[in-house]
């Protein structure tokens, strides 16, 4: 029997050690040779396997993998993934079982969004604006992008330039797009509501307390 590959966002511990390990597993681990494990533990999928591989670096094979993880559910996908990276690499694995365990909120971590005067709400982004979110926008950042239309296409091209990039490099340059192709749309109140949207569908992370810091720097200085 063939066991689905599950989707959606991990357990909030497990999100949390692989957000913060984010940039260091992609600097120290060639998701080349997880592959075979992981598809055959029903971790990552077939079209996971072949995206993965395609990429020519170890760089760009890793931020795929871990771009999967982060949308592989709350089941055991992400435990099987620290058991296959032990064997590989037991230093890497070693320091996200580590990693404190993530505390849940139980209001809505963009709450303070609604406080907001509406004219920084209804301001077309701006460049700075679009290099301190994109610092807030983590795995699964290729979600937000279609959702704002830029097409996968450009993205592929994009990191194909690019191969020493990291994602907020990418996330700044696409909405640095976005704003010059939707002029006055690019708003910030556009922005957030998209990122709620893959916030909720558990489709990318997003670190709304730096999200806040970004746009509050755009308040009247008392």
């Amino acid at each position: 029997m063939i066991m689905p590959k599950t989707r959606g966002k991990l357990k909030p511990g497990d999100e949390n050690s692989l957000r913060a390990n984010y940039s260091y597993l992609a600097g120290e681990i060639d998701a080349q040779y997880l592959v075979a494990e992981l598809f055959s533990q029903f971790v990552i999928d077939a079209n996971d396997k072949e995206k993965i591989q395609s990429k020519a670096t170890a760089r760009e094979r890793t931020l795929v993998l871990l771009d999967v993880l982060l949308d592989s559910g709350p089941g055991e996908a992400y435990n099987k993934f620290v058991e296959v990276l032990t064997k590989e690499y037991p230093d890497a694995a070693e320091k996200l079982k580590e990693e404190a365990p993530f505390e849940e909120t139980l209001q809505p971590q963009y709450s303070w969004y609604e406080e907001l005067p509406a004219e920084i709400k209804n301001c077309v982004i701006t460049e700075a604006d679009a290099s301190r979110i994109s610092n807030a926008i983590g795995g699964g950042w290729r979600h937000v992008m279609a959702l704002l239309g830029i097409r996968d296409v450009e993205i592929q091209q994009e990191l194909f330039n690019h191969p020493h990039a990291g994602p907020a490099d990418f996330i700044t340059t696409f909405l640095i797009k976005w704003r010059q192709r939707q002029f006055r749309q690019a708003t910030v109140d556009k922005l957030v509501s998209v990122l709620k949207e893959v916030d909720e569908a558990g489709t990318c992370t997003v670190d709304w307390g730096k999200v806040e810091k970004a746009l509050k720097k755009n308040l009247p200085q008392v």
